[in-house]
């Protein structure tokens, strides 16, 4: 293909991004979809929490879709988009791990006892699995095509008949509830599930 056909082909998906084809926006979350995610991997370190980046950076596009005029703008925006958005979540987990107090040896103390671990291990996952089973049903099953099915939020929307954001509210609120429950369970659950890159 031409440089010129090429182009023409990029605007074209360009302008059925604008007029809110879900067939344009698939296109740009695959060609993107793992640029944005190594970035956030980078800064975020957890595979999980990338994973989720991408998918608040491919929402915030669907909404601000009008804003887009060229490709070059749209590699910019998302880009910018997703290092603010970690930064944003480093900010947050920065407050969460002010509220764990835990010495320098106790932590290596834990991570060096493999024992330890699979005991935790498995009781972490008990834990997790009761807590996501009391979740409203709505909630859970959001939270279940997310994480486990791997889908996008505009697709469990369509799956659901409801909005994108409608999802994106139901898995936030689901893993609110989750990291709540799991903080009340004490000292060595939030411990867990910090050391476990917040695997939610």
């Amino acid at each position: 293909m031409s440089d010129f056909l090429h182009f023409e082909e990029e605007k074209r998906i360009l302008r059925l991004l604008h007029e809110g084809s879900e067939y344009a926006f698939q296109i740009i979350f695959d060609k993107y979809k793992n640029r944005i995610y190594k970035l956030s991997l980078k800064y975020l370190v957890s595979p999980i929490l990338a994973q989720e980046a991408v998918q608040d950076v491919f929402l915030k596009l669907w909404f601000a879709k009008d804003e887009m005029n060229d490709w070059q703008h749209l590699e910019k925006w998302l880009a910018l988009v997703s290092k603010n958005h970690c930064i944003d979540q480093l900010r947050k987990i920065s407050r969460e791990w002010q509220t764990v107090s835990l010495s320098e040896n106790t932590l290596t103390e834990f991570s060096e006892n493999n024992s330890l671990n699979k005991v935790i291990d498995k009781q972490y996952e008990d834990l997790l699995t009761f807590i996501i089973n009391k979740l409203p049903l709505k909630q859970k099953e959001v939270y279940s095509l997310v994480r486990e099915s791997k889908l996008t939020y505009l697709q469990v929307g369509e799956r659901l008949g409801i909005s994108p954001l409608t999802v994106k509210t139901h898995m936030s609120r689901a893993l609110q509830s989750i990291k709540g429950e799991l903080l009340k369970q004490g000292l060595l659950f939030s411990v867990l599930f910090i050391l476990k890159d917040w695997h939610l």
